[in-house]
């Protein structure tokens, strides 16, 4: 049709007809644009552009620092700050503690910083909120060996994936993971470490059903934990790995006692627990326990006689 044409259509008819003319010639000059029905808007190319993978700037946090701090610091939106912790799998500003790397996309930080192509940062994993007597960490530890440097901890240090924990005799410490706040009672005597999801077992971390499933690895001594009460019921949160077996950990109070060499004692006191050995995969619910030996699969779950309160 000739634009001449358009003389013979009446007055109120040319806008309609140019703006549907408009929808259709648009695509073909600016393939940004997109026209879902009867609306067009800008592509959400430049936002997902913006907040693309290779697009996020990373800030460790300092002493001192807040939320708010951060948020009007970087943030285009002070206001989104909400959007940040979720961007970071924080569930509570006060979970942003000094040490820990913070990702902000660039869907929300100011144009005026832009990414910075670095490595990653390691970011703790648990804080120490209790330490009682002789509590030592090491990174450079040799389970085979038993060669490695440890330092002396206290309360408010942050742990970091692969770092290893042990308490000496008459000491005791408690952690929790920064993000799921999930807590862990570690007895005198013990040795272990935080472990990202290796699966190999348990039906590989029942197919990893927490994102980024955590797992403490106890391999000598007594650990206890309880999931808070508002996680309870939900999936897998983390898992607990032993020489000789390993536990999915729902919303569950529990106890691994791994003090004797190649055996754990696991109880339940709330919940539920999963223990698998051998490719064997027993469920032990609250009230109950079971023993795992090396080469054996999961004794049948037997009541708990009492509280047990290991030392």
């Amino acid at each position: 049709m000739h634009f001449e044409s358009l003389r013979t259509f009446p007055a109120k008819v040319i806008p309609v007809f140019l703006g549907i003319l408009f929808i259709h010639l648009i695509p073909e000059i600016h393939p940004g644009l997109e026209f879902p029905g009867s609306v067009f808007r800008l592509s959400a190319q430049t936002q997902d552009n913006k907040g693309a993978q290779d697009d996020v700037f990373e800030y460790k946090v300092k002493k001192n620092d807040t939320l708010s701090k951060i948020s009007k610091q970087f943030l285009e939106d002070p206001g989104k700050w909400k959007e940040l912790l979720k961007y970071n799998e924080i569930p509570n500003p006060s979970l942003i503690r000094e040490g820990i790397t913070l990702k902000i996309p660039g869907y929300l930080r100011k144009d005026s910083i832009p990414a910075v192509a670095t490595a990653v940062a390691a970011s703790p994993e648990g804080i120490v909120e209790l330490a009682v007597g002789v509590v030592e960490s090491s990174k450079d530890f040799n389970p085979t060996t038993n060669a490695g440097s440890w330092t002396k901890i206290g309360k408010n240090a942050t742990l970091f994936t692969n770092e290893w924990i042990r308490t000496k005799e008459k000491s005791a410490l408690r952690f929790a993971f920064l993000k799921t706040r999930i807590s862990f009672d570690v007895r005198q005597n013990s040795l272990l470490r935080i472990i990202s999801s290796g699966a190999q077992s348990l039906a590989e971390y029942k197919q990893d059903t927490a994102e980024n499933a955590k797992a403490v690895q106890v391999n000598s001594g007594s650990v206890q934990s309880a999931v808070s009460e508002k996680d309870k019921g939900k999936k897998y949160k983390l898992f607990v790995v032993t020489p000789v077996a390993m536990v999915g950990v729902r919303g569950t109070e529990f106890y691994v006692d791994s003090s004797v060499p190649e055996k754990s004692l696991i109880g339940c006191y709330e919940g539920e627990l999963e223990v698998g050995a051998q490719g064997s995969i027993v469920k032990v619910p609250a009230g109950f326990g079971t023993t795992v030996e090396k080469g054996k699969k999961p004794t049948t779950p037997t009541p708990l006689p009492d509280r047990v309160e290991i030392q």
